[in-house]
């Protein structure tokens, strides 16, 4: 199916074609030769992804389910991380002493004294 889309694909939009978001106030011209094989790509795993569904989804439910469970905590793992993580950063760029052992990490003596009058 990839090569069925790669070979559509340029048929169907032609050589160039315009994407008409609401906020730009030009279009975004697209040339089709460059994006079809990423759109050949999805659209064969979709298809590949539908076929499943159809033909084999009472067979496959339960690891559809086992898998949408780790998949789903794993995106919440790493999400959870992210934001502990950025949380963690802001209160010590907060903390006082931040300042001055990342102005001592800086370098030039005179700079930071020039750059402390500044701020």
């Amino acid at each position: 199916m990839n090569k069925v889309f790669t070979l559509l694909i340029p048929r169907f939009y032609g050589a160039n074609t315009f994407c008409r978001a609401a906020r730009p106030a030009k279009p975004v011209l697209t040339q089709v030769s460059s994006a079809a094989a990423i759109w050949a790509v999805e659209g064969a795993l979709l298809l590949g992804i539908l076929t499943v569904v159809v033909f084999a989804f009472g067979a496959r439910a339960g690891t559809l389910r086992r898998g949408s469970k780790a998949a789903v905590a794993g995106a919440l793992l790493a999400a959870t991380n992210t934001a502990s993580e950025y949380g963690f950063g802001a209160v010590i760029a907060a903390l006082p002493g931040f300042l001055v052992i990342a102005d001592g990490l800086e370098g030039d003596p005179q700079s930071r004294s020039s750059t402390r009058r500044s701020l």
